[in-house]
């Protein structure tokens, strides 16, 4: 068992969702900021992958919001070793597609 008091342990992990939740929404607004200005134009692999990238940000944020949110201490604290190994698998999928499909955009910016 933890010897971090679990008060204390709550504090952390919902300044550790604040602080998973700014990048996310910055992903997620600038995506939809360049889809605006993509708008009427021919669909392509840019606008394909904003979009997949806009939305794999947003179930990214939805599960931080599951696993870091007031809801997740409904019950007390979460086991840190439980929590760890559903952060790991839970955020892997979706964080690797917003990583990929940006790295893609910016190979398509480059050429």
């Amino acid at each position: 068992m933890s010897t971090v008091p679990s008060e204390e342990r709550k504090v952390y992990l919902l300044g550790l969702r604040h602080d998973l939740r700014i990048p996310l929404g910055v992903i997620i607004g600038t995506s939809e900021l360049l889809l605006d200005e993509t708008e009427g134009a021919p669909s392509g692999s840019f606008t394909e992958d904003l979009t997949r990238v806009r939305a794999s940000a947003r179930r990214l944020l939805d599960l931080v919001d599951d696993l870091f949110g007031p809801d997740a201490f409904a019950s007390g604290p979460p086991d840190p070793k439980a929590l760890g190994s559903r952060v790991r698998h839970d955020l892997r999928t979706p964080l690797n597609h917003v990583i990929g499909y940006a790295e893609l955009l910016l190979e398509d910016a480059t050429e």
